[in-house]
């Protein structure tokens, strides 16, 4: 009787233990994506949302129809995950899709602040793309690599003003008017990501973005987008 009770509670302790480390495993792995709903492919509109744009950096000709604005945070995993997609929507509609990135360093990520400052730098030298591929390609090495040797794998040949500028503590205006856009409409994880003024609530997957620029060259609402107050 003895045994068969040890041995009940010896399996009811293993299911525990596993569920418990899957429970752990899921908070370490999953994204850091928190803002809005969790419905795939939910919309809603933005009002003035041109506001990010004028903080942002843009790759694409201002003249595109479509302009998608990234709100992003350069040592965020669910951004660095997100960075292929938007990429091949670029490469998909050269001239029809601009995208717009606007630095938006989370709290608390340590090194986020120092990328961001770097990044805007990097845009004045025309390499923010550059810069961007270089730190999300070793993200996990922020901290223990040296500013300069992120620039380096960039191909920045000034590596003494990324490195200065990333380390400058003083303000930057662009990723403080990033920031305050960003409050202003309730963002609270990235990457939040909107397409011509409509906010998707999770981050779009490759068939949900693709869809949403479909949607707006053809002048018509992305699948799942909701006006304000409907």
């Amino acid at each position: 009787m003895a045994n068969r009770w040890e041995m009940a509670m010896s399996g009811t302790l293993t299911v525990a233990a596993i569920v418990i480390a899957a429970s752990i495993g899921y908070r370490t792995l999953a994204p850091s994506r928190t803002a809005g709903s969790t419905t795939s492919g939910a919309m809603d509109s933005v009002q003035d949302w041109r506001d990010g744009l004028r903080s942002g950096i843009r790759d694409g000709p201002a003249t595109a129809p479509v302009t998608i604005m990234e709100l992003a945070d350069l040592e965020c995993p669910a951004c660095l995950a997100f960075q292929p997609t938007v990429n091949r929507i670029r490469k998909q509609y050269p001239n029809q899709v601009a995208v717009v990135w606007v630095n938006f360093p989370l709290p608390y990520h340590r090194f986020a602040m120092g990328a961001a400052r770097a990044a805007e730098c990097a845009a004045a030298l025309g390499s923010f793309g550059l810069w961007r591929d270089a730190v999300f390609e070793q993200q996990d090495s922020l901290g223990l690599k040296s500013w300069g040797t992120f620039a380096v794998a960039a191909g920045i040949a000034d590596t003494g003003t990324i490195a200065q500028c990333a380390r400058d503590p003083a303000p930057v205006a662009a990723i403080q008017a990033g920031r305050d856009f960003g409050t202003n409409i309730g963002l609270t994880g990235t990457p939040t990501v909107i397409i011509n003024g409509w906010r998707f609530r999770s981050t779009p997957n490759p068939a949900e973005l693709k869809a949403a620029v479909d949607a707006e060259l053809h002048h018509r609402r992305p699948p799942g987008a909701v006006a304000a107050g409907n």
